[in-house]
């Protein structure tokens, strides 16, 4: 994954001073970016809900309550 990212040039392996054989992975200037823009578009919602009015809202957040809060495994 590390390698991927720093392919990408959105983090680079850093030495540590005291022990030399442990590397650090810093995000680059453009991974604090891509970091910084993926994390404000959690918190936008997709279009579809944006659509629903609140009694539609209310009801998804009541059907959705009912699910079960951990997945069933086959």
């Amino acid at each position: 994954m590390v390698d991927r990212l720093e392919r990408l040039g959105l983090a680079e392996r850093r030495s540590v001073p005291e022990d030399r054989r442990v590397k650090q992975v810093v995000l680059t200037p453009k991974g604090l970016k891509t970091r910084t823009a993926l994390l404000e578009e959690f918190y936008v919602a997709p279009e579809e809900l944006d659509a629903l009015d609140k009694g539609e809202l209310e009801t998804l957040v009541r059907l959705l309550e009912k699910l079960p809060s951990k997945p069933r495994l086959p």
